[in-house]
């Protein structure tokens, strides 16, 4: 293989450079509401996004799990927006909806909020990127209706007849928030929840005076590109004597928007959201320099070590080559295209080196003997993706 980077007998020792251009990574998490700041690093055209909304509440519905590639240009400024797990009653930071409407004494679960990706100062209906919150789970009572995940509706109340449990928050759509769930049945109506609406989840359902209590309220809805609806609460209604309670329905996930169609969105996150950003920029590349010849063909003999040098403007350290990088293939000759003689300079073994003084990278690639009378080009990858090429005659 000829890209392994060994050190060479008086080579310079790598140092950890200013790797202005090289790839890097920011993760972001939640501070508070506000938005968080990115610019694009120098050199970087497409940046690559790992975003994770919040889940609901009192173990809601988890967050969605969005990956997408994004062009960007360099110096571009965007917002960040990372969500907040539900709390019980409170809404999740960035648009998840209050478990009950009203009361904070409810002990159901508030929607998770979303991660979203925006233009700087960009409004919600600008955001680029948004990975949805999960639903939060209703009260306690008689038993937990489980919020959605990201993407799907909350359950529906237990039912304690002859009163029937609240329905479970549709889940946000790529065009509209999920609709409120409907309160319970029997005895005095149940409140229905609230309809989510554009970045925002509903809130649960809350029955006023001779209502359920606390405990059987409806979740929130997750925020997300459309937020889900909150749950409809439960009911309580006394027969005989005897009082008979259901449970409130969880909120619906919030719906997500990846700019880059890909997979579609999973439903895994715990806890708070998140936002992870890597890139891979450009080196600003220079060369190849004597004694090989850029623009002609050079010729050599073969068997002999061939110094190649070049600058990636600055030291980048040494992880600077693609895998197999770098590499030779035969080619045709071509008697008609220019030519030149690579001087004869001592150079050591194969391998890597950088010299801070010339600002210079130099790979002294070892030619075979076998391949006396062809023609050959050698093709340096770098680990940005960038391919450079010299041309070789060794018929000499």
């Amino acid at each position: 293989m000829l890209g392994a980077a060994v050190m060479c007998a008086g080579a310079v020792t790598f140092t950890a450079g200013p790797a202005s251009a090289a790839p890097g990574s920011m993760t972001f998490t939640v501070p508070s509401d506000t938005a968080q700041d990115f610019t694009v690093p120098a050199g970087v055209t497409s940046i690559h996004i790992e975003a994770d909304g919040a889940q609901g509440g009192q173990n809601g519905g988890p967050g969605a799990h969005v990956t997408a590639d994004m062009n960007v240009t360099p110096g571009q400024q965007l917002d960040i927006y990372v969500g907040g797990q539900g709390g019980s009653p409170a809404g999740g930071i960035n648009g998840g909806g209050a478990g009950r409407t009203g009361s904070a004494t409810s002990d159901a679960g508030g929607g998770g909020g979303a991660s979203d990706i925006r233009p700087d100062g960009g409004a919600p209906a600008d955001r680029l990127l948004v990975a949805a919150g999960g639903g939060g789970s209703a009260g306690s009572t008689p038993s937990r209706a489980a919020g959605g995940a990201a993407g799907a509706n909350g359950s529906n109340g237990a039912d304690d007849q002859p009163v029937t449990g609240g329905q479970g928050g549709r889940a946000g759509t790529a065009v509209s928030g999920g609709a409120g769930g409907a309160g319970g049945t029997g005895g005095p109506p149940g409140a229905f929840g609230t309809r989510g609406a554009l970045a925002e989840g509903g809130n649960g359902g809350l029955l006023g005076i001779g209502g359920p209590s606390p405990t059987n309220a409806g979740g929130g809805g997750g925020g997300g590109l459309y937020g889900g609806g909150g749950g409809g609460s439960g009911n309580a209604d006394q027969v005989d004597g005897i009082l008979y309670v259901s449970g409130g329905g969880g909120g619906g996930g919030g719906s997500s928007l990846d700019p880059d169609s890909g997979t579609a969105p999973a439903a895994t996150r715990t806890g708070n959201g998140q936002v992870t950003i890597t890139w891979n920029a450009a080196y600003t590349f220079s060369g190849f320099f004597a004694p090989v010849e850029n623009d002609s063909v050079n010729k050599a003999n073969a068997g002999r070590t061939i110094p190649v040098k070049f600058s990636l403007n600055g030291d980048q350290g040494d992880q600077i080559l693609a895998e197999n990088s770098p590499s030779s293939t035969n080619v045709a000759c071509d008697d008609e295209a220019a030519s030149s003689p690579v001087e004869e300079t001592a150079a050591s073994q194969s391998g890597l080196t950088y010299n801070p003084e010339t600002d210079t990278y130099q790979y002294n690639w070892q030619t075979q003997k076998a391949w006396t009378g062809t023609c050959r080009s050698f093709t340096l990858t770098l680990d940005d993706g960038t391919v450079h090429t010299l041309n070789f005659d060794f018929r000499r």
